[in-house]
């Protein structure tokens, strides 16, 4: 899966292969991990970055007002009105 910037156009941001997210196309070093419900920097050692619950996204483990809310295969900032930041596209 790819990660493209507002409505999808251009080149990925990011790739997503099973729980780890790269930059661009997918080579190189992972840039964040998935574990469960929380998103770590490089291989996922550390304390979270992100902490996701339901369609919202929270710094890191979950507390306050959310940074993104997902609505379907696009990412929105905060409580989710506006344009998308990101759109998520199959390969």
């Amino acid at each position: 899966m790819r990660v493209y910037e507002g409505y999808g156009t251009g080149p990925p941001v990011y790739t997503i292969k099973g729980n780890q997210i790269y930059q661009g196309y997918g080579t190189g070093h992972p840039i964040y991990t998935l574990k469960g419900n929380q998103v770590y920097q490089g291989y996922g050692t550390g304390h979270p970055i992100y902490t996701i619950k339901g369609s919202q996204v929270f710094n890191g483990y979950g507390g306050g007002h959310p940074v993104y809310t997902i609505k379907g295969n696009q990412v929105y900032q905060g409580y989710g009105s506006g344009h998308p930041v990101y759109t998520l596209k199959d390969n």
